[in-house]
């Protein structure tokens, strides 16, 4: 071989290797690319959505600033030469199907861009916050998790329905493609630039508000506040029951003192009736009695100026107390509430709270408590438009929760993980849920038996699983009957928000 062949064959030899190395080195695409920075994929998202990879000119999977603007801490920025893992979830809670898919929304974590598909899923890398964003702007930056909801977008963690919260309803069925909020919500493809502002809709002014949403939707008809929360708020805490077996009828006698409410701390349970109290064993075996419960001063007529006290309604028990509501069902002028002992059925000494006449047109018929909150509350009897709200400690009047819709004929009410659940004696005897916070009224079953008078309710857990009992009076008017529920679905809530 002569010495210019042999150079010839040195030079297409270099060049090769040379070849070699820069293909190598083409691991990561071009700005534009949709390749995945180390695991070859084309950066489709495995879930369906339309996510890609990010270039590298974005940061390198360094994530956007926070709601508040300051740096994600919930994970390290991504190794541009690790290979990508992918992981699904998705963002629900809006109005529409069950579970609300949010569709539409742009996201970005570490190497993966995209937005969510019609069923609000999205691939978000393993081990790297999210950020979510509405055109230029960030709406929140959050860790890892399965399901996220409005609630995290709007920066209430702890699931409060905050100002932030609502004006977020607000904005998502404002931007919805079809402004049909029944078939969920679509949002438009908005401009999104490499760096986004963080936004914070919760200290933004009114003002501000508005011209955000001029902004994102200019000429756009406003959704309505309330109409949004409300459906919003049915979402997350829509829940399903059925009853379980065919109830227990008491007897003649026992019936005779079981005819108003119903209450139970899980160790005893508490029964009302027109003037005295009674408490059982959880088998509803009798354990004691006060068949005078109402004071004798408060039963006298010269206790109210003519009108005596002669009605107890449905109770409630907290700590060792109960709970009673007492009026004088002649003229429903004096509602009182009254505490007992729970283990003697005495009255405590100094603790009778009258409640102004004035909020309950129509008497008192029931109290609840809620011991987390340290509140109580109550209703008017008949077409009642919000919630009566009390401290707990003094029984002053606090505000009115006004309710979705108004609710009439309400017998007795408890709290039950957080929210309201009323038993109503209208012509299709509904129980309902109430939000605590919004008003909303879910109805979650009817019992339309024709002569049944709905009564109580309380909640504890039994052996059969049901965890809801209602009391009503039977058919025929001379038993009174207990009808066990339990709850066969969940609400979202109990998904998206930490705790359950």
């Amino acid at each position: 071989m002569n010495s210019a062949h042999l150079s010839r064959l040195l030079s297409i030899a270099a060049v090769a290797a040379g070849l070699a190395l820069s293909l190598a080195g083409c691991g990561k695409g071009a700005a534009g690319s949709t390749g995945d920075a180390g695991d070859g994929s084309n950066g489709a998202s495995d879930a369906g959505t339309s996510g890609t990879s990010q270039p590298e000119a974005d940061g390198g999977g360094q994530t956007a600033p926070d709601a508040g603007g300051e740096p994600d801490a919930g994970g390290p920025a991504a190794d541009a030469g690790t290979p990508l893992t992918r992981e699904h979830a998705s963002v629900v809670g809006g109005p529409g199907p069950a579970p609300g898919a949010i569709a539409g929304l742009h996201y970005r974590s570490g190497r993966l861009e995209g937005t969510t598909d019609t069923s609000g899923a999205y691939d978000y890398e393993s081990g790297q916050p999210t950020t979510f964003i509405l055109g230029r702007y960030a709406l929140a930056t959050l860790a890892p998790a399965a399901r996220r909801s409005p609630f995290a977008l709007a920066g209430s963690g702890d699931c409060i329905l905050t100002i932030g919260v609502r004006r977020l309803a607000v904005l998502l069925e404002t931007l919805d493609a079809d402004r049909d909020p029944t078939n969920g919500i679509q949002l438009p493809n908005l401009p999104t630039p490499a760096t986004v502002e963080p936004l914070s809709l919760g200290t933004m002014t009114a003002a501000q508000f508005s011209a955000l949403l001029n902004e994102l939707a200019p000429g756009a008809p406003v959704a309505d506040e309330t109409a949004a929360v409300h459906r919003f708020i049915r979402q997350v805490d829509a829940e399903e029951w059925s009853e379980i077996g065919t109830g227990d009828q008491f007897s003649t006698s026992q019936s005779a003192t079981r005819g108003q409410g119903i209450a139970s701390d899980g160790q005893s349970v508490w029964f009302s009736w027109t003037l005295g109290l009674e408490r059982t064993d959880m088998q509803f075996n009798h354990l004691g009695g006060n068949d005078l419960a109402i004071p004798s001063d408060m039963a006298a007529p010269t206790w109210l100026g003519g009108f005596k006290s002669n009605h107890i309604g449905d109770l409630d028990v907290l700590n060792g107390t109960l709970y009673t509501a007492i009026d004088d069902t002649a003229a429903n002028q004096h509602p009182y509430v009254v505490l007992y002992d729970a283990m003697t059925l005495k009255e405590l000494s100094g603790k009778r709270y009258p409640i102004p006449a004035s909020l309950l047109l129509g008497g008192i018929a029931w109290i609840a408590v809620d011991g987390p909150r340290q509140l109580a509350y109550t209703d008017d009897w008949d077409n009642a438009p919000g919630l009566l709200v009390f401290d707990l400690a003094t029984f002053t009047y606090q505000r009115t929760i006004p309710f979705e819709v108004p609710l009439s004929r309400v017998q007795g009410a408890k709290v039950w993980r957080g929210a309201l659940y009323a038993n109503g004696d209208t012509s299709t005897k509904e129980v309902y849920k109430v939000d605590l916070e919004s008003g909303t009224v879910m109805s979650l079953f009817s019992r339309p038996r024709p002569g049944i008078e709905a009564e109580g309710i309380a909640f504890w857990d039994r052996a059969d699983g049901s965890q809801m009992h209602v009391t009503n009076v039977n058919e025929s008017r001379n038993a009174m009957e207990a009808h066990h529920y339990q709850r066969t679905k969940a609400p979202l809530r109990e998904e998206i928000c930490p705790g359950g």
